[in-house]
């Protein structure tokens, strides 16, 4: 074998599409059609000085020294292959794929991402296909052969997490339709699809895979718009492949409160809160049997705990590894740093031509993002000496070079360089190598910032507003400002808004239905809020009218979450939780985005918006307990109580006390609910709030009933609350109340009673078209069906209650209704599929973080106990953990269908 060529190289890769099934059809043709293909290859590729590294059975693994050579080496070897005279065993159908980047030659082999990189372009194409990289297609535009043409087969989901740009080799020699390419979708993960092209870092993966079997604390480290997330998440699936470990993202970049680090890796791992159990101790728990690999993203604002947490996690949990991105190191024991260095930056030793230009990272990047904001872009050679100047400028970092890529749509890359060294400089008049990372990113988003109208200027300050995105409407209504010393009318938002996107200060993406929702990069987003802060004009002007924006969209969906648009509503807010937190904090006096562990108030005085928070609060009571933010709602809830009371919001305070009761009784806290409950009672009552009145002796009533098991209290509440509900005509509290009613007569034995009143609430809840309450009564008739024996009934009503509950995604009654089904299971005598049902409503328990009311636990408890007298104690134990594996939707689906959930 040659010498393997060092440096940055070009990689091609081959196979034989369908070779197996070949050889079992014709073994002798095989061998010697098999002969005269690795002739032609061998043949092809030493013409274009490449060396063939590794062969697989039939595949070839080939390094070049450019890329033009591999490229004409895979098509000459096509020609040849497509051209053959093949005999019996028909044409032989290679595939190929091109990739450039740099690998370490070790023992007569190459090692590094290039190489996984290839294979898995390789292994999404069809025999006779072509597949490039755009890093390879760069190399050889204008230097490839005449006729020669690369389409653009679109972007693709990798192995590796990346929504990649795939290209395929054209010729009117070779084959040009092919069906779709075999994309391929990730292990079970929770991270981000990425929109745009990963470039370069080869040899920084190489050294984080090497430092990973070292450590099991990776902290990334360098100043904001470095790539430290994009690089983490480009390397979790490299130092993971074809492991079994799962992968998990956890981000902290919107989080504001040190005490909800747990509660947020919780919920990526898709955990919640135990009653009466640190949350810390479910994470070990279910960390400590499992290979899992942690990202926890963007720390630095959250130091102590993100550290503290680790450290814990860590001790307790052998088989955890965390890979961490942070400004600073974690400053733990055990921890490995690592500070990512800046993308490569061209050979000065080199001609600065084209070719050479493109073996560097940071220029790949700048074409790369170039192309994004005008398709047309292409590097002219006579442009290369500028832009070397201006990515050696700007030391080779990421953020800085997409900035400076944003302009060429108005700036040829002459001007950009040339406004670059007058902005910066300062900052080169000195040692650029002393000066810190942030100070450089700082120059450079100043430099883009005083690019900008001075309209656009103040559109970016006020953006720093929001959490977590935001649309259009949003901003208009936030950061217009029409009498404003620099005055910005609502019409105007669209157009300056779409001029920070093609400047690469406002990111966007298309939801679903092809909304847009827009949000600001971490680093931008601090660099506006100093801004903001540092002008010292309306200081509080864009706070309080996001403020005020969150409150009425809450409101808004408060009205609409009993009726026939509560899922869409559910998920607006869902979708805007972020930035109703930071309304929420603000109206505390807390910091909107903390940058210590401190959560001290802020001049502000609470009082001011006090009403505000309180109105926002109540408002939100719906969509925490559906959607089951039961510990945050509780938490925003008391704080929000506990401020001084306002003038003239008693039936907001009401309403918010009630709510305060729901979800403490929904975490088993029943004590301080019956407290809550009371407070909203006595107030009701002392301010003639009927109304209000009766919902809370409705609550009241479900507290004794459905959670403590005090049925003469609940008579007694519930009589109360009759007594007022018949005078007032509120459809949706009529409607609750003979839902209760029909409740307490299925446990009293008062079935005609229980039918009746249940009749009367669905007509009700159907007449409002709210889902909640159709579901809610249809599970609690397919529970009265099931006492009366009528198992037909059950399951059909069952069945339209759960249809309900998952388009809402209501994991508290979904749990409920599972339930009702795991019961009527037993009482059908389907022992095993009972005892699954009964392992699905365990994990949801757990998941929710809510407690089985006295009332239900007596019930869980001897049916669990019966059924492993019946089954024994292995059957019962398999067919649990089977429906405690299942998860939530293929639980719901499979009754739905009807099928019996078992071992067997």
């Amino acid at each position: 074998m040659a010498s393997l060529p060092t440096g940055t190289l070009t990689f091609l890769f081959t196979d034989i599409e369908g070779s197996t099934a070949l050889w079992e059809r014709h073994p002798d043709a095989m061998r010697a059609a098999l002969a005269r293909h690795d002739a032609i290859l061998q043949e092809h590729i030493a013409a274009q000085q490449g060396v063939v590294f590794k062969t697989i059975g039939d595949a070839f693994c080939a390094a070049f020294p450019t890329a033009p050579d591999a490229l004409a080496a895979a098509l000459k070897a096509q020609q040849t292959l497509q051209s053959e005279p093949w005999d019996a065993t028909g044409p032989l159908r290679v595939r190929m794929a091109l990739n450039t980047g740099a690998a370490e030659a070790r023992g007569g082999d190459y090692y590094g991402p290039p190489l996984n990189r290839v294979a898995r372009l390789l292994s999404v194409g069809h025999g006779e296909q072509v597949l490039l990289f755009p890093s390879t297609v760069e190399l050889v535009r204008g230097l490839a052969p005449q006729a020669v043409g690369f389409k653009d087969l679109g972007a693709h989901k990798l192995k590796d997490l990346q929504r990649a740009e795939i290209f395929q080799l054209t010729h009117p020699d070779l084959r040009a339709d092919f069906p779709e390419l075999r994309s391929l979708n990730n292990r079970c993960n929770n991270l981000p699809a990425q929109l745009t092209t990963f470039i370069g870092r080869e040899r920084e993966i190489l050294e984080l895979n090497r430092l990973f079997h070292t450590s099991r604390l990776l902290t990334l480290t360098g100043s904001g718009g470095c790539g430290k997330t994009r690089l983490a998440l480009h390397a979790a699936a490299e130092l993971l492949e074809g492991d079994d470990a799962g992968v998990w993202l956890v981000e902290f970049a919107s989080l504001s409160q040190p005490e909800w680090v747990p509660q947020t890796v919780a919920t990526a791992l898709g955990l919640h809160e135990e009653p009466g159990k640190p949350l810390a101790q479910t994470l070990i728990e279910f960390i400590q049997a499992r290979p899992l690999l942690l990202i926890l993203d963007n720390c630095e604002h959250l130091l102590v705990a993100c550290a503290t947490l680790a450290e814990t996690l860590l001790r307790a949990c052998p088989n955890i590894h965390l890979l961490a991105t942070s400004r600073e190191a974690l400053g733990i024991p055990g921890e490995t740093t690592f500070r990512i260095p800046s993308l490569s930056l061209p050979d000065p030793k080199m001609p600065p031509t084209l070719e050479n230009a493109l073996r560097s990272e940071s220029i790949r990047l700048f074409v790369e993002r170039a192309r994004a904001v005008q398709p047309s872009f292409a590097l002219a050679e006579a442009d290369v000496p500028a832009l070397v100047q201006l990515c050696r400028r700007l030391d080779g970092i990421p953020f800085a070079i997409e900035l400076a890529a944003a302009r060429v749509s108005a700036l040829s890359i002459s001007q950009i360089a040339t406004r670059l060294d007058d902005r910066f400089r300062l900052l080169t008049g000195g040692s650029r190598t002393a000066l810190p990372r942030q100070q450089t990113l700082r120059a450079m988003i100043d430099w883009s910032y005083g690019l900008l109208s001075p309209q656009e200027q103040a559109l970016l300050r006020r953006l720093a507003v929001f959490a977590g995105g935001w649309d259009l409407e949003a901003a208009e209504r936030v950061c217009a400002d029409p009498g404003g010393a620099l005055p910005i009318e609502d019409w105007e938002i669209l157009d300056l808004m779409q001029a920070l996107i093609q400047k690469s200060l406002v990111d966007h993406e298309v939801g679903a239905g092809g909304a847009h929702r827009y949000c600001l990069q971490e680093s931008v987003h601090e660099y506006a809020e100093t801004i903001l802060t540092d002008t010292n004009t309306s200081l509080e002007r864009y706070p309080r009218q996001h403020l005020n924006y969150y409150l009425h969209l809450a409101e808004q969906a408060h009205t609409q979450l009993q009726g026939p648009e509560q899922a869409a509503w559910l998920d607006r807010l869902e979708e805007e939780n972020d930035n109703l937190r930071s309304a929420l904090n603000y109206a505390l006096g807390r910091k909107r985005r903390a940058q210590s562990t401190s959560q001290a108030p802020q001049a502000l005085p609470a009082e001011d918006v006090a009403p505000q928070a309180l109105r926002l609060v109540a408002a939100l009571i719906p969509f925490w307990q559906i959607r089951g933010y039961f510990r945050e709602g509780s938490d925003y809830l008391r704080a929000i109580l506990a401020l001084p009371e306002a003038p003239d919001t008693a039936p907001i305070r009401i309403r918010a006390l009630n709510g305060a009761g729901m979800l403490a009784r929904f975490q088993g806290d029943y004590s301080h609910a019956r407290q809550f409950h009371r407070q909203s009672l006595a107030l009701a009552e002392a301010s003639g709030n009927r109304q209000a009145q009766a919902e809370t002796l409705l609550s009241l009533a479900t507290l004794d009933y459905y959670y403590v098991d005090d049925t003469a209290a609940a008579h007694v509440h519930l009589r109360a609350a009759l007594d007022v509900t018949r005078s007032l005509g509120d459809g949706a509290l009529n409607a609750t109340a003979q839902h209760r009613m029909g409740m307490v007569a299925t446990e009293t034995g008062d079935w005609s009673t229980a039918h009746a009143a249940f009749q009367e609430s669905l007509r009700q809840w159907e007449a409002l078209g709210d889902r909640t309450g159709i579901a809610e009564v249809r599970m609690w008739q397919g529970w009265l069906a099931t006492r009366q024996g009528d198992y037909p009934t059950a399951h059909a009503s069952l069945n339209a209650g759960l249809l309900a509950l998952r388009i809402l995604k209501d994991r508290l009654r979904l749990n409920m209704v599972f339930f009702a089904y795991a019961d009527l299971a037993g009482a059908e005598g389907r022992s095993e599929h009972a005892a699954c049902l009964w392992g699905i409503v365990h994990t949801l328990v757990e998941e929710l973080g809510a407690a089985i009311p006295p009332r239900f636990r007596a019930a869980y408890d001897r049916n669990m106990n019966a059924l492993r007298q019946t089954l024994g104690d292995t059957a019962f134990d398999a067919a649990f953990a089977l429906g405690s594996a299942l998860s939530l939707e293929a639980a719901i689906e499979a009754v739905l269908q009807e099928e019996a959930i078992s071992p067997g």
